[in-house]
């Protein structure tokens, strides 16, 4: 008998209603909240709980072929994302592209936003081990954490707005994202296998729908919470009270004998107490313990307010005051001064700074896309008037931007609301009226002890009042002596001895058989006034039986044997399989690991790396280094979710980390032959990672693009030009010429010499940057390159002997002129920077040689 014939035998002999939900399943692809209400009805009807069963409920008939369609494909590709609120430091002003080409590599140093990134994009995609989404902590701002990923499966683009609330996006879950928590879990934990033959897949989505109608079924045990009265504590110990306490569905046999309560009893229970209207030292001791937690009452009100008022407490206060007052200050001048310098009304209302947000926006996604708004460089234009900017006009858009973004202002309200929420904290004083009450309820009549504690909370009273009008800490009232209040807990032990005697002085062997006797009664009263809320509460407690039954029909476990006992013949032996030629491609082969099944637990199908032959009882984390452990969850990893039919992206964060030379070029290559079916994101910090991936996506015909994020002073995560070490040299060349050397000059004419000598210096280093790689990629035609440790030869050794010896003449001529920028040097002999023109020159003659030498190439 074939696999899918013997499932669906079994299927037949399953319970009604999960015939019934597999139906729905195989004919609509589907479970909706409306399906799980209407199964939950059937479960509860097989369960005898509802009596009148339907037609709708009947065995499923599944035609032979019907469960082994195949899965469907979906080329997914993430194209970028943008728009970034709320989410840790990240607040780019320009998207992150992602879907240029078939990999794509994210650069980034420490802190420019890559981490960040990668946890955004593991909460929407259900990575494992997402980690905490957590806002900016060094701003106060209250925003959604949100962003816009735009997205294309197949010919279709779609842009979807994501919140965190949200939860995994349905459309982005199979993307598969690796880091270092990924790399841990894969290695020291079991995990479930995340490709499923469509057989299994049908058993997953059972247990699922199994789950969800068991989640419904518990949440109504769950909401039919008792309503019984709590039965009072000493009548707890008779047998009503025992009876009473273990209720059951059982307990409807005997209800109404132990509820009834008739005129004979009553007679019982009044002649049992009048043998005991005595002296009652019980109530002489509850007496006293009454005056005892009064007395704490007392004693712990006047403790707080020597706390809540203590130094530490307002000297708090008044720095915080002190603060608000001083930024809320400065802020003022600043607003003065923005308003001084405006030439028309009306600057700072809220058209005003709408008009302003507009010609932001026009600035900086039309008219100067890639300059910093406002831009005041030479030849600028007014975005609105479009009339070229003087000095004034410049110094005034400077100001207004940074008033607009109103920094003081912000430290002004945040000092403010600082002061105004600890203001709130300042404790209270309570009224003379309940001073009073308080005094009656502890049964003090002393006048001189009532003076006292009233003079206390006056005391305390003008403390808080000088507090609130003080300047200076001199000005607080001095806090009062409260050193009297362990008079009163001398009262207080001497109360508890009294009362522990009054109850000594209850115990004689008569009067406890009476007193147990009047109890009984009483507690047999209290039933029959309780007589409605008990039947309703064994109502309850039969229901809560029945739908107990329905929830064993709920079960998993059948399900998630049958999907084990398939799992043999599907998965397991294919899974391990590509574990091992996982091992193999990334080099390593050597390791003396193995896949193996640990187990199924709700139709989820377990799997764990384990050291082959081991004798003892060891995890794989003890054994391995760091770097083979990566390697090895990186094979896992991919011997997860490569299987998969589906064209869904791969995302690595660093995955060279902890690597040698021979892994990191292995898992390179593995990389880009991934990016040949699907889309390949990593990040990164490692430049020598941007040269291994340079060098393969060459050898193997790939299409890869590099993404530079920057920590700017609005935010992390600002995608921005590739760093000049890792450009091309030529580009490197042509930026420094005409970007960085305009800026140069720029700044010579606006400052001087002395910030022109700063910024000529940073550009000599990077110009030296350039030379070097100038030798490694022109002179010397990439056949060696530092990173990297191949020597390629093919089609290049035969340039070598065009080297002329002017050529390398050059070469040292500018290595040494420019290397002494790099080194400390003599404060006798201080080297300057040289000229614009100067830098210009030896530019524009490296860059003369290299078009020179690309002629003598060809």
């Amino acid at each position: 008998m074939g696999v899918t014939n013997e499932l669906e035998e079994w299927i037949s002999k399953r319970s009604l209603w999960i015939q019934n939900a597999i139906n729905r399943i195989t004919t609509n692809d589907s479970i909706d909240k409306e399906d799980i209400t209407q199964l939950v009805e059937l479960c509860k009807k097989e369960a005898g709980i509802l009596k009148d069963i339907n037609g709708d409920l009947k065995p499923i008939k599944v035609s032979l072929g019907h469960l082994n369609n195949e899965d469907i494909s979906n080329n997914l590709v993430i194209e970028s994302i943008s728009n970034l609120t709320g989410m840790f430091a990240l607040s780019p002003r320009k998207p992150l592209q992602l879907g240029k080409k078939p990999l794509t590599v994210v650069y980034g140093r420490n802190g420019s936003g890559k981490s960040s990134y990668v946890k955004v994009l593991k909460h929407m995609c259900g990575a494992r081990n997402p980690g905490k989404l957590i806002s900016n902590i060094f701003e106060n701002k209250n925003q959604i954490k949100s962003c816009n990923i735009d997205i294309k499966i197949g010919d279709n683009h779609e842009r979807i707005y994501w919140k965190q609330d949200d939860g995994v996006s349905i459309k982005l879950k199979e993307t598969e994202i690796y880091d270092t928590d990924c790399a841990y879990v894969y290695v020291n934990s079991e995990n479930e296998v995340t490709y499923e033959p469509r057989l299994l897949t049908l058993l997953t989505r059972i247990i699922d729908v199994c789950t969800k109608v068991s989640e419904v079924i518990e949440k109504e045990i769950e909401n039919n919470q008792s309503k019984k009265p709590s039965i009072p504590k000493e009548y707890m110990d008779t047998d009503s009270g025992r009876w009473y306490l273990s209720l059951s569905a059982k307990s409807n046999k005997d209800f109404a004998s132990k509820c009834q309560w008739n005129g004979e009893l009553d007679k019982q229970l009044q002649a049992l107490k009048e043998r005991l209207n005595v002296v009652n030292p019980i109530e002489q001791a509850k007496t006293l313990r009454n005056k005892v937690n009064s007395l704490n009452k007392l004693i712990k009100s006047i403790e707080e307010m020597e706390k809540g008022l203590g130094d530490d407490i307002c000297n708090k206060y008044l720095e915080l005051k002190k603060d608000a007052e001083l930024k809320k200050r400065v802020a003022n001048e600043d607003v003065d001064k923005v308003l001084g310098m405006a030439q028309l009304e009306g600057v700072g209302i809220e058209s005003w700074k709408i008009l302003w947000q507009q010609a932001r926006e026009y600035s900086e996604k039309i008219a100067y896309t890639d300059k910093v708004f406002p831009n005041v460089a030479d030849g600028a234009r007014c975005v609105l008037c479009q009339q070229p900017l003087d000095e004034e006009a410049k110094n005034r858009l400077i100001s207004f931007e940074e008033f607009i973004k109103g920094n003081i202002q912000k430290q002004a309200e945040t000092a403010e609301l600082e002061f105004k929420n600890y203001s709130g904290k300042i404790i209270n004083i309570p009224e003379d009226s309940l001073i009073e009450l308080t005094i009656n309820s502890c049964g003090i009549v002393d006048e001189i002890q009532i003076a006292l504690i009233k003079s206390i909370y006056n005391d305390f009273e003008l403390r808080k009042k000088s507090l609130l009008s003080a300047i200076n800490t001199e000005d607080i009232a001095n806090i009062p002596n409260i050193d009297f209040l362990k008079n009163f807990r001398n009262e207080i032990d001497i109360f508890e001895q009294k009362a522990i005697t009054f109850h000594e002085d209850a115990k004689n062997q008569g009067r406890d058989i009476i007193q147990k006797k009047v109890c009984e009664l009483e507690a047999n009263k209290w039933l029959h006034q309780q007589k409605e809320s008990i039947e309703e509460e064994i109502q309850r407690l039969l229901l809560i039986e029945d739908l107990k039954k329905a929830k064993r029909l709920t079960s998993t476990q059948a399900f998630s044997v049958k999907k084990s006992e398939l799992s043999n013949k599907l998965v397991t032996e294919e899974y391990m399989n590509r574990f091992q030629k996982e091992l193999k491609l990334l080099g390593a082969y050597q390791l003396k690991v193995e896949l193996v099944k640990t187990k199924t637990q709700k139709g989820h199908i377990y799997h764990q790396i384990k050291l082959q032959n081991c004798k003892e009882s060891i995890s794989t984390s003890e054994v391995l280094s760091e770097g083979e452990m990566r390697i090895v969850s990186l094979a896992a990893f991919l011997a997860d979710v490569e299987s998969r039919k589906s064209s869904t992206p791969f995302i690595f964060d660093d995955p060279i980390s902890s690597l040698d030379q021979e892994y990191e070029e292995a898992t390179v290559e593995r990389l880009v032959e991934l990016s040949k079916n699907r889309q390949v994101i990593v990040f990164t910090h490692r430049i020598s990672l941007l040269t291994l991936i340079e060098d393969a996506v060459k050898k193997h015909g790939v299409e890869a693009s590099v993404v530079s994020l920057r920590n700017e002073q609005w935010g992390a995560g600002e995608p921005n030009e590739t760093p000049i070490n890792v450009k091309s040299p030529d580009a490197a060349l042509n930026s420094l010429i005409n970007e960085r050397l305009s800026k140069a000059v720029k700044i010579l004419n606006d400052f001087g010499q002395s910030e022109y000598e700063t910024i000529a210096k940073s550009i000599c280093s990077d110009f030296r940057i350039i030379i070097e790689r100038f030798v490694e990629n022109k002179l010397l035609c990439d056949v060696v390159q530092r990173f990297r440790r191949s020597i390629n030869t093919l089609g290049k050794l035969e340039k070598i002997p065009l080297i002329t010896v002017d050529d390398c003449k050059l070469f040292d001529e500018l290595m040494t002129k420019y290397s002494k920028y790099e080194h400390s040097q003599s404060i006798e002999l201080p080297v300057f920077a040289p000229s614009v023109e100067e830098l210009r020159e030896d530019m524009e003659k490296l860059k003369k040689w290299n078009e020179e030498f690309k002629k003598r190439v060809k």
